[in-house]
């Protein structure tokens, strides 16, 4: 018997073919050995061979019948191993495609996420712009406020001793007072103090 009823790899659907095909082998007289020789080789090479048989004059028609029998049922088998192959090749492109389009909706959802986090630390980088500007503008009233408060303070502390006839003479860090109490035999006192001021 050429073909094994159990092979599911045969390429048969039918076991009234292949037993067709087995009296066919065995009635020109040949075997299981070219079928088995040959089951997993491609299908160039199982031509090449069939042809060579063929080709001798020193090999017998039934023999060369059987052999061609056989090689018929290996062509059927080349077919539904390349099937099997192709249809591999075609689920595992499928997987791959999912793979690839489950990795591309994650890097979408990563890409959102990310872009949410940049408008937000835009949102807070200008919210600190702001302040910031708004710290210098202070910073800004705040310095040209202060000589105008000490001038202030100067013409309110030395507008008050002159009523009593004293007298500030504000030379940069030194103050000289000149007092003239009415009730001195001397003209007038003056009196010189020391006042650093701190900036």
């Amino acid at each position: 018997m050429a073909l094994d009823l159990g092979d599911v790899r045969s390429g048969f659907r039918h076991i009234e073919v292949v037993m067709f095909i087995n009296e066919e082998v065995l009635n020109n007289g040949g075997g299981p050995d070219f079928y088995l020789t040959f089951r997993s080789r491609p299908w160039n090479e199982i031509e090449d061979e069939l042809r060579s048989i063929i080709a001798d004059p020193h090999v017998p028609q039934a023999t060369k019948r059987a052999c061609t029998w056989s090689a018929l049922a290996l062509n059927v088998r080349v077919v539904a191993r390349q099937l099997e192959q192709q249809a591999y090749g075609v689920s595992r492109l499928q997987e791959q495609m999912e793979e690839r389009e489950t990795a591309a909706w994650a890097l979408a959802s990563q890409l959102q996420r990310l872009r949410k986090e940049r408008d937000l630390l835009v949102s807070q980088l200008r919210g600190v712009r702001e302040d910031l500007r708004q710290a210098l503008n202070d910073c800004e009233s705040m310095r040209r406020w202060q000589p105008a408060e000490r001038w202030s303070q100067e013409v309110v502390t030395e507008s008050r001793p002159q009523r009593l006839g004293v007298q500030f003479y504000n030379t940069s860090s030194i103050y000289c007072i000149v007092c003239s109490p009415p009730k001195v035999s001397f003209s007038s006192i003056t009196i010189c103090l020391m006042h650093f001021t701190l900036f």
